[in-house]
């Protein structure tokens, strides 16, 4: 499994991966340590992780990201960087001068291995190569996945601003409309209270020149 699959749950954990996760810690053997394998052909064995983080001056070393990171290039590295590390983890309870640890696992796998300065450097170019492809191989994963999720909330996201669009449209001329039709009430309110001011004057007018009509016949006929 590349760098680019494995760190897949680690970095983007959805409610499955937590659910997943939950379901582990409470089996048996929750919180045991794989075994590691190495694939055939290349049977190296795991060595203690020695090298320290303290070179890293920005930021925070996620030490399980680290120790996956690690564990990939560790697998796939050649045989003879197994044999010098294992001596420089063993020498390195004794000697903590770096310069003289190098040189004492060095001469003891020279010593021991037949080991030639050549093939230890030669062993580290290729840690350092297979370091770079990880990191490819975890650039296309995370690309693979941004798509996967953050692409289609990001289709999701400009469908509901053209839709936030169309309604803020609809929103002014609605408003338009309200304002328009806020005038309109306003003016015929005006004028029916205009019509109703004028009814009542020319009834009162009528009524009482009706009614002095009525007071005079009423009177003049008897």
């Amino acid at each position: 499994m590349g760098l680019g699959k494995s760190l897949k749950g680690m970095i983007f954990e959805d409610e499955g991966d937590e659910r997943d996760k939950a379901k582990k810690a409470e089996s048996p053997d929750a919180g045991k340590k794989p075994e590691p394998t190495t694939p055939a052909g290349n049977a190296v064995p795991q060595t203690p992780m020695s090298t320290s983080t303290s070179f890293v001056s920005k930021g925070v070393v996620n030490k399980e990201l680290l120790d996956v990171l690690r564990g990939q290039v560790d697998k796939a590295a050649p045989a003879a960087f197994s044999q010098f590390q294992t001596l420089r983890d063993t020498l390195s309870s004794v000697l903590t001068d770096p310069v003289l640890l190098v040189r004492a696992a060095f001469k003891a796998a020279e010593s021991g291995h037949k080991m030639k300065k050549e093939e230890l450097v030669a062993t580290f170019e290729a840690r350092l190569q297979i370091l770079e492809d990880e990191r490819q191989k975890f650039e296309t994963g995370v690309e693979t996945r941004r798509k996967e999720v953050v692409g289609g909330k990001e289709a999701q996201v400009s469908q509901i601003e053209d839709q936030i669009a169309e309604l803020s449209a609809q929103l002014v001329k609605a408003q338009e409309l309200l304002k328009t039709l806020t005038g309109e009430i306003a003016d015929q309110s005006q004028k029916i209270v205009s019509k109703q001011q004028e009814f009542k004057l020319a009834h009162e007018a009528l009524k009482a020149e009706l009614t002095n009509d009525f007071t005079n016949i009423t009177n003049y006929l008897q």
